[in-house]
């Protein structure tokens, strides 16, 4: 069920559903920058007195990848059902909409952005960018920077809110996972409902769908890549990931890991001692094994080559890669050495942001020899499932050959 952001209440017709309150105007460029920083500085208030764990979800570095600044479309109406547009996607509108999507046993809030560079005739692909613990989608838009970047690549993102765990006293956004199933609520079946949505209605190409996310976000997009591995074409998890038990993805993701070697939230080695959430079960639970060798479980449930090759890429990065993957998937675990809870290459840590000395003093240091935004970006332009198909049928060829 779909709903309107504010106003009545009703259930949507039809024709209605995709009408949004649009924010986005041609002065955003500067307007956003403000939004960022004031977003930015009320979390951290927030964070700091709840004991949050998701300091970092900081807008990327402006760089050749990702614009500092973009001229966004005026306030319109959102679009007619796709199914309505003549067979085309001209109905689709530019900009932001933003609405409420009754599912998965819970109603959660839903901000999508649609690039005004793309062709209308043409289906785009699909970002999912997942917040942390005690966030929201519009902060994760603000941090990450993808809409920016989704306006300068021609791409759709979609930030979802996710909502509190029955299990969670302080109330905190959150989504679950394999190994904290909250009777409440079903995220995993919220995503799917929400990727039919968007496929149907804002004209996804469902062969170019990826997952990304921050902290908790990161740990439920690397849950995506066990549980809905049929529609992922490629899936970055940056500063958390947990591999369950009972993992055991359909089919290979082409997937990144991002992780801090000093990550005071999500401890890189397994060990809580220190950490924000020393103590307390849940992080036992999820963080107790080393990251690396999570990481390294995903590649062998994806059947890639036992031996992995580990290379220093740049100051920061160590980059271990695993080859011989079902159906060619590459799986990249990059290392930030004395990296923290963080963004890599946020702008609002970079020197002569207002919030960097806070932001490092809560998250520790931040890179800027990768981009946790364009540099993901880059690398799920090189993935598509029906090329991923096309390898499978291949391999599977030469094998019977």
């Amino acid at each position: 069920m779909i709903r309107q952001v504010v106003g009545s209440n009703r259930t949507r017709t039809a024709a209605e559903r995709r009408r949004s309150i649009i924010t986005h105007d041609r002065r955003l460029g500067r307007k956003w920058r403000h939004l960022a920083a004031a977003l930015a500085t009320a979390w951290l208030l927030t964070a700091a007195c709840s004991g949050g764990d998701d300091f970092a979800s900081e807008s990327a570095e402006p760089s050749s990848s990702a614009p500092t600044s973009t001229s966004l479309p005026a306030t319109t109406e959102g679009p007619t059902p796709a199914d309505e547009a003549s067979g085309d996607c001209a109905s689709v509108p530019a900009g932001m909409t933003q609405f409420e999507l009754d599912a998965g046993g819970a109603e959660h809030e839903v901000r999508v952005y649609v690039p005004t560079t793309a062709a209308s005739s043409s289906a785009l692909p699909l970002v999912m960018n997942f917040h942390g613990l005690g966030s929201n989608g519009d902060q994760q838009a603000a941090f990450s920077g993808y809409e920016d970047l989704a306006e300068k690549e021609g791409f759709i993102v979609v930030h979802p809110t996710a909502v509190p765990s029955s299990a969670d006293a302080q109330g905190r956004n959150s989504w679950e996972t394999l190994a904290t199933d909250d009777p409440a609520k079903d995220d995993f079946e919220f995503t799917n409902e929400l990727l039919d949505l968007l496929i149907k209605d804002y004209c996804v190409d469902e062969t170019r769908v990826y997952a990304t996310g921050m902290s908790g976000g990161g740990l439920f997009t690397s849950q995506l890549v066990c549980q809905m591995s049929d529609r992922l074409a490629g899936a970055v998890s940056v500063a958390a990931i947990y591999f369950p038990e009972s993992c055991d993805p359909a089919e290979a993701v082409p997937f990144w890991a991002i992780h801090g070697t000093d990550d005071p939230t999500v401890p890189f080695d397994g060990d809580l001692i220190g950490t924000r959430f020393e103590g307390q079960a849940f992080a036992e639970l999820l963080f107790s094994t080393p990251i690396p060798e999570q990481f390294a479980q995903f590649a062998a449930a994806m059947g890639c080559d036992l031996e992995s090759k580990r290379l220093k890429t740049s100051t920061d990065i160590f980059s271990t890669t695993y080859s011989g993957c079902d159906d060619g998937a590459p799986l990249v675990f990059l290392e930030v050495i004395g990296g923290g809870h963080a963004w890599p290459s946020s702008p609002l840590t970079k020197p002569g942001s207002p919030l960097a000395q806070q932001l490092a003093q809560l998250q520790g240091y931040t890179t800027f020899d990768i981009d946790a935004t364009a540099d993901a970006w880059a690398f799920f332009t090189q993935h598509t499932r029906a090329a991923r198909a096309s390898e499978a049928s291949r391999v599977s060829g030469k094998a019977g050959a």
